[in-house]
């Protein structure tokens, strides 16, 4: 889970206090971060007050860092069944909106409670709901009064009696009597006023996933969607073209327009800001764990939560006002925490951050969307495949298969914009034989999500050659919360096909020689991420665009011309053991002639013997964790390996991995286990060894900064790595 863990421990009236060594934080360390700081502030570990100075129960405006309060209370009002969906239309609620901007399609009629709470509504400018990022105070004024005063019915002198109090800040037993009308009810109403120690009481709300010492006050999937979703990174900021509001527009800050307020850097989820990456690959606050969020506003206001490090920090004060300050902070907070916490303490949040498979219930937003959907009748290939002929027929976009046991004898073609949804696990798919191709993509925006398909064999048998989805040349394919096993290849994208493989359940694809979960090759662009994988024989596999003809007629492969580059991301996943397969190869590979890029991050590889195989290609390993390898002992356990090599003995024209940034990851050793230090040059002799590196021949890599000495090369600079994006709501993989 991205959110990990934290100590049940929670203030009563007054905070319990405990010296910042008794909590393995170093206290001279925290003197040099609270003189950087300056201003009031206060440290929280493990549920204890550890560290404060200043003014603690001074209530000051915190101007920009209120918005995850709001966020919060549209949450609970979805989860009480005031708002049906975040996806609902505003203008149920504020009808003004419908009369605006007839010259722009009367756009804002189709803003969203989603789209206000990530401040991309466009409310204002001239770009439409969704279509780009406005940090804007006349929206979040719409917002806080459409929330609060028609939703909650709430005024502006009852609010905090009415809504704050009751619900949120009496059960938090805050002490300092926060307030919405930070500046009065007749001006920028709204604003939060708080101290700094009673933020922190919120920050600790989150830390326990909406948990207040055993009283759930948000779900714990309202609290990890609100710092775990952040807007994607290729989302354009807004042209801030300034189009009509609603007369008489509040503002609950700047007055000026166009506001010109910033752009969101990847970091920006449900009003929280997060450590996400930006366009060029930099994440937000480079020395801060990949799982840090906070609330930040003007003056250098800011509350600030890292669950992997068990931390609740609160600070207010004008030197902290800008990114770099901030950067630096960072920098300073973490070296405070002591070295003698264990490594498995240590292991920052890595794997899927919520349920997988098909058996995960459907969302609000996506029972509203597959609503209207059409039933297959009977349970054969032919039934599904006019199903799906029916569906685009009458124009319906969800084709629903209803809980039975399927026997495909031939494949169904799945046409374009077309979903097709199960119910979970009991909505089963086999193939007949074992050379059924389960499902093959015929157009784009297509999605499978909440099936199970059951290939020919679950061992390593070659007499498999079943397939579950085949996607060459679609666009915008996504595969979802489903579960494959089985096949010789569970999921396989190539001819420039973009797709998005999520929340599923891809175990015991075993086929010796090839055994793939996600197979990507000539020009495809994937983001697998949020998966957990097990006894595949590779869970990912990739390659370029070869001419598999060559091989004879030249005496080596050659790339097809004409053909983009390969491009893959492997984020978040689960990868387990894989120790029914005769070899236990690599559990993430790259094929020598995936000479494109490649992104390995955030993800947790455990019992097994192989992690990551790179033997072509350019790209990021980061941010992994490795544990308790294990395997046959006649072999190493190895984490990375990074080396050149043939493919079946054949030459591969250019291949060579290169340009390759392996850094910040974890190797957590298990019982008598412990990882060799160092980069080694090969696998010999270290049978039943556990190792970090092996680097062979290959050009340009760096391990933890450092450029390994035997690879440099004159390449010249690293080929730029794209960095995909979640689909987002329209089933766009950006």
């Amino acid at each position: 889970m991205g959110l990990c863990g934290a100590a049940d421990v929670f203030p009563a009236a007054t905070w319990e206090t405990r010296p910042p060594e008794s909590v393995g934080l170093s206290a001279a360390k925290l003197d040099a971060f609270r003189d950087f700081v300056g201003g009031r502030g206060c440290v929280v570990r493990h549920g204890y007050m550890v560290y404060a100075w200043g003014d603690q129960a001074l209530r000051g405006n915190v101007y920009s860092a209120c918005k995850p309060w709001f966020s919060h209370f549209l949450f609970k009002a979805v989860e009480e069944g005031k708002i049906p969906s975040l996806d609902q239309k505003v203008n149920v609620w504020e009808p003004r909106l419908n009369d605006l901007n007839p010259a722009l399609g009367f756009k804002d009629r189709d803003i969203t409670w989603r789209h206000l709470a990530n401040q991309n509504s466009c409310y204002g400018v001239k770009d439409k709901p969704g279509a780009a990022f406005n940090y804007n105070d006349y929206q979040m004024a719409l917002f806080w009064d459409t929330l609060f005063v028609k939703v909650y019915g709430a005024t502006y002198d009852m609010v905090d009696a009415k809504i704050l109090h009751p619900q949120l800040t009496d059960i938090l037993q805050c002490q300092d009597n926060p307030t919405f009308m930070a500046m009065g009810t007749n001006r920028q109403m709204g604003l939060l006023g708080v101290s700094v120690r009673d933020f922190a009481r919120f920050g600790l709300l989150y830390l326990h996933h909406g948990n207040w010492n055993g009283r759930q006050l948000i779900s714990a999937e309202h609290v990890e969607m609100a710092v775990t979703s952040p807007l994607p990174g290729s989302l354009p900021d807004s042209t801030e073209e300034l189009a009509e509001m609603i007369p008489g527009q509040r503002t609950i800050g700047r007055v000026a327009r166009p506001q010109k307020q910033g752009q969101h850097g990847g970091s920006y989820s449900w009003l929280w800001w997060v450590n996400g990456v930006d366009r060029a690959g930099k994440r937000r606050w480079p020395d801060a764990p990949v799982d840090t969020y906070g609330a930040f506003g003007k003056d250098g206001n800011a509350m600030v939560v890292i669950p992997s490090r068990d931390l609740v920090v609160s600070w207010s004060s004008p030197k902290l006002d800008e990114l770099a300050a901030q950067r630096e902070a960072f920098k300073r907070l973490v070296e405070s925490a002591a070295v003698e916490r264990s490594a498995e303490a240590l292991t920052p949040p890595v794997g899927p951050r919520g349920a997988v498979g098909p058996d995960v219930p459907l969302h609000d937003a996506e029972k509203t969307q597959f609503a209207d959907r059409l039933a297959v009748e009977g349970r054969s290939t032919a039934a599904v495949q006019a199903g799906c002929e029916r569906a685009i027929k009458e124009g319906v976009r969800v084709v629903f298969l209803p809980a039975g046991d399927y026997v495909f004898e031939a494949t169904v073609r799945v046409p374009g914009g077309l979903t097709l949804l199960g119910e979970g696990s009991k909505t089963l798919i086999r193939t007949k034989d074992r050379t059924t191709h389960v499902f093959r993509v015929d157009g784009d925006k297509v999605r499978f999500t909440r099936l199970k398909m059951h290939g020919a064999d679950t061992t390593a048998s070659q007499n498999n050659d079943t397939y579950g989805i085949s996607a060459g040349g679609k666009k915008d394919v996504r595969v979802d919360h489903c579960e494959l096993l089985g096949f010789s290849y569970a999921t396989t994208f190539g001819d420039e096909a973009t797709a998005h493989v999520d929340h599923c359940s891809i175990h015991h694809n075993l086929r010796d020689g090839l055994g793939y979960g996600v197979a990507i090759y000539s020009g495809a662009y994937v983001l697998a991420s949020e998966n957990e994988f097990s006894q595949n024989r590779h869970s990912l596999a990739s390659n370029g665009a070869l001419d598999w003809s060559s091989g004879k007629r030249l005496g080596k492969f050659v790339h097809q011309s004409g053909v983009r580059k390969t491009h893959w991301e492997f984020l978040r996943n689960r990868v387990g053991s894989n120790d029914q397969s005769p070899n236990e190869l690599c559990a993430v590979d790259t094929h020598p002639g995936m000479d494109g890029t490649f992104v390995v991050e955030s993800n947790l590889f455990e019992d097994l013997r192989h992690g990551i195989g790179i033997r072509d290609g350019s790209g990021l390993i980061r941010g992994n964790v490795f544990r308790n390898l294990r395997g046959k002992p006649f072999r190493p356990f190895i984490a990375i390996s990074i080396s050149y090599g043939q493919h079946n003995g054949i030459p591969v024209e250019n291949a060579m991995p290169h340009n390759i940034d392996v850094r910040e990851n974890t190797f957590v050793n298990a019982g008598d286990q412990v990882f060799v230090d160092g980069v080694l040059k090969s696998e010999s002799g270290r049978a039943a060894t556990a190792v970090k590196y092996v680097v062979g021949q290959a050009e340009n890599i760096t391990v933890e900064g450092k450029l390994v000495p035997e690879t440099r090369n004159e390449r010249g600079p690293s080929p730029p790595i794209p960095r995909l994006q979640e689909m987002d709501q329209n089933g766009l993989l950006r």
